[in-house]
């Protein structure tokens, strides 16, 4: 794998790691997000309840027939929050499933070292800038240095 190819492979990595932790973060909100709404509105189906059979008695005490209907419109309302109610642990469960079916993306670092190793060295495979004879030449044409000279050229000039 050439360099060019090794830095693109990254980059992708790096795009399907962060499309797979959005998702799964927008997944988590939903279940969250459900739970809150499932327990509010199971309080208001519960409130909705209560004042419905608190206004039917109250109608049946004074035989007023607006009452009457008053507790019927309570009744249907909670009727329909407890069907909002049963949706939104639908939605949790839909939420739920789809975190189960969702592909785990391990993050690039993870990744990278589940490569073979063919695949990491990156310049192993490429072929050399030079050739080796001229990666080891002289700076200065001319005569050739002593290795003593070399490794020690301010006492060369003192002995």
């Amino acid at each position: 794998m050439s360099s060019q190819a090794y830095a693109d492979w990254v980059k992708e990595a790096e795009k399907k790691r962060l499309r797979y932790v959005i998702e799964r973060a927008r997944l988590r909100s939903n279940i969250v997000g459900g739970r809150f709404q499932k327990w509010i509105t199971l309080c208001g189906s519960v409130a909705l309840a209560a004042l419905s059979c608190f206004v039917l008695v109250l109608a049946g005490m004074s035989h007023s027939w607006s009452l009457v209907f008053c507790s019927m419109f309570c009744a249907v309302m909670t009727i329909l929050w407890y069907l909002h109610y049963r949706r939104s642990d639908y939605c949790i469960e839909q939420a739920r499933i789809a975190e189960a079916l969702l592909v785990h993306v391990p993050p690039v670092a993870e990744q990278i070292a589940a490569l073979p190793a063919e695949e990491i060295l990156v310049r192993g495979s490429d072929s050399p800038a030079t050739l080796s004879g001229e990666l080891l030449r002289a700076a200065q044409s001319g005569a050739e240095t002593g290795d003593g000279e070399l490794l020690r050229a301010d006492l060369a000039g003192r002995e």
